[in-house]
């Protein structure tokens, strides 16, 4: 096999040992490794476009960048030990969880967090991951309207009906949480 076959493949790794008293179970330190191919011309691997042939970011991403980077801090902005938190119930199409909402001392949120009814789902973990880098991305100097803008209107399953009089039907729990934070914080953070 030459190196553009193995392009992209995943191989096995094991160092050969086994555990003791198993057989032919697997081998302890086994693991995957991910090959991946040069660009055949030589040249640095391009993501979509949005880098040059030297390397350096094409006008679109450098535009990106530079918009982002104008409101954003280079140093977090933690927020202290003792906090105050909102912690808000919600329903999307059925999918009980709970907002909390992490407060800096002014009143601005900080971080969140999101408790579906589900521990241990994909939806739960799914979340976990949304709300540490939203939390991230705040404290880091993100406002709150650029994060809601960027999150409101994701699509995907569960959509549907909610229980809040002041958001009727959401089309994901992402899009619920970032509308519900824009309404309930947004003028917090403008303020």
């Amino acid at each position: 096999m030459n190196k553009s076959q193995r392009a992209g493949r995943i191989t096995k790794r094991s160092t050969g040992r086994r555990r003791s008293g198993s057989r032919g179970g697997p081998r302890v330190g086994a693991g995957v490794a991910v090959e991946s191919a040069p660009d055949p011309i030589g040249g640095p691997i391009k993501d979509n476009g949005t880098t040059g042939p030297d390397g350096s970011l094409g006008k679109d991403a450098a535009g990106i960048a530079q918009e982002a980077s104008e409101d954003m801090i280079s140093t977090r902005q933690s927020l202290p030990d003792t906090r105050t938190s909102v912690t808000h119930k919600f329903s999307v199409a059925g999918h009980e969880g709970y907002l909390t909402v992490g407060l800096h001392p002014d009143g601005r949120p900080g971080e969140i967090f999101i408790k579906m009814s589900k521990a241990g789902s994909t939806l739960s973990g799914m979340c976990q991951a949304f709300t540490r880098a939203f939390s991230l991305a705040l404290q880091y100097g993100l406002s709150l309207e650029d994060a809601c803008r960027r999150f409101t209107g994701m699509r995907f399953e569960p959509m549907g009906q909610t229980e809040n009089p002041d958001i009727p039907e959401a089309s994901s729990i992402i899009d619920y949480v970032a509308r519900y934070l824009e309404l309930t914080f947004g003028q917090i953070d403008r303020g």
